[in-house]
Order: C-alpha cells, then sequence, then structure tokens
C-alpha cells in the first residue's frame, strides 16, 4: 500500500482551485470586444473538443490546462482535471448571469433537482432518477460520459453548480466508501447533507482520492 501525504494532496485541491479561476475568468471575458474575448472564446471552444473524451481530443487543450496539470502523465487527477475542463466549456453560461460565490457547496446531486423543479423542465423524476442512478454506479471508465449527459443537461436548462466542488468530487470518485456519490444522491433526495469530511481518511496520511473501488492505494501526480 502506498500512503499519498497530506501535502501532495493539499498541493493536487490548490491546482484543482487554480483551474477553476481560470475557466471562470475565461467565461467572464468570453463576451468581450477584445483581444482577451476573443482568447477566451478560442480556448473555451478548444476545451469544448475534449468534451468527446476521445484521447486526440486532448491534443488542442493541452496548452490551456498544462500548468495545472501534476507531474505524473496519466494518472487519474490529470484526467479528472481534463474532464472538468471540457465539461465546463460545454456548460458556461450561468456563470455570466449568476453571483459564483452563492453557488459554493452546490454539488452535482442538488443541480439536477434545482434543475428538475423548474417549470419549464422537461424530465420526469423517473427519468432524471434513472440518469443519477447511472451516474453514481458508474466506475472511472464510463463516468466521464454520465457526466457529460449530466452537464449537458444542466446547460440546457441553465442550472450553474460549484466547479470547484464538482472537480474535487471526482477527484475522489474512487473512494471505496462512496462518500461522493452517497452525497449527491442524499442532495437529489433532499435527505440532511452536512460538509465534506475528508479528514477520516487524511488522518491516516492516505489521500482520499487515491483510494480504489478495489481499496488500493496509488501514489499519482
Amino acid at each position: 500500500m502506498t500512503v499519498i501525504t497530506g501535502d501532495r494532496a493539499t498541493k493536487r485541491r490548490e491546482r484543482g482551485h487554480e483551474l477553476v479561476a481560470y475557466l471562470l475568468n475565461l467565461a467572464q471575458n468570453r463576451g468581450r470586444d477584445t483581444p482577451e474575448g476573443a482568447s477566451a472564446r478560442q480556448a473555451l471552444a478548444e476545451l469544448r473538443r475534449g468534451a468527446n473524451f476521445h484521447p486526440g481530443s486532448r491534443l488542442p487543450m493541452v496548452r490551456h490546462i498544462a500548468r495545472f496539470l501534476g507531474d505524473r502523465p496519466d494518472s487519474w487527477p490529470d484526467e479528472c482535471f481534463y474532464m472538468v475542463a471540457a465539461l465546463f466549456a460545454i456548460h458556461q453560461a450561468p456563470v455570466l448571469t449568476a453571483s459564483y460565490e452563492h453557488l459554493k457547496d452546490r454539488g452535482l446531486g442538488a443541480a439536477l433537482d434545482a434543475m428538475l423543479n423548474k417549470s419549464d423542465s422537461r424530465l420526469s423524476h423517473d427519468n432524471m432518477e434513472a440518469r443519477l442512478l447511472a451516474l453514481v454506479n458508474s466506475g472511472p471508465a464510463t463516468l466521464p460520459v454520465h457526466l457529460r449527459q449530466a452537464i449537458s443537461l444542466l446547460s440546457s436548462a441553465e442550472v450553474p453548480l460549484d466547479w470547484d466542488m464538482l472537480l474535487q468530487d471526482i477527484l475522489d470518485w474512487r473512494n471505496m466508501r462512496r462518500k461522493v456519490q452517497d452525497r449527491w444522491l442524499r442532495e437529489f433526495y433532499g435527505a440532511p447533507v452536512g460538509r465534506p469530511r475528508r479528514d477520516d481518511v487524511q488522518d491516516a496520511g492516505i489521500a482520499p482520492e487515491e483510494i480504489t473501488d478495489e481499496g488500493e492505494t496509488h501514489n499519482e501526480g
């Protein structure tokens, strides 16, 4: 078993915060009729190509997010950074119409519930429930596709969410305790949800995002 230091996990979260801040800045600048606005629109278009999750689609993405990646190529954290950057690029309109600060701690389950409760929602509760169950039961290989479907629905309904929280959640996706999956379900069904706890795993010196479904740990970037 490889033990991940708390410092490595902390640095990873900091890089995640920086990535989300960069993405939010692109979204805020994209409407400007300036060179900066044109650059933001080009960057978002190139990041959006990554939403098909084909390895070749990462080539135009690299120059935008390379500085946020870790030092271990092809690691799960890098996968998550690519994933969130692409998903953000297909759903960033609400950033311009709402204060991002008030979205803090709005998880994906809560966002899907908010979308379902909109008066113009075209999805039934059973339909949304089935999609969410497929999402929370997906493994790392199928997670990107199920997430893209969920984010596309939120985009079409212009329902925002906390992108920083989403990134941290998928970094923790392989946690054998499935805390993220459980919290998304609780959010969706309206059950009480406390603030995410990381200390019970980190106290043992193991970063939650490094625990796989099989209970093994890996030292990734």
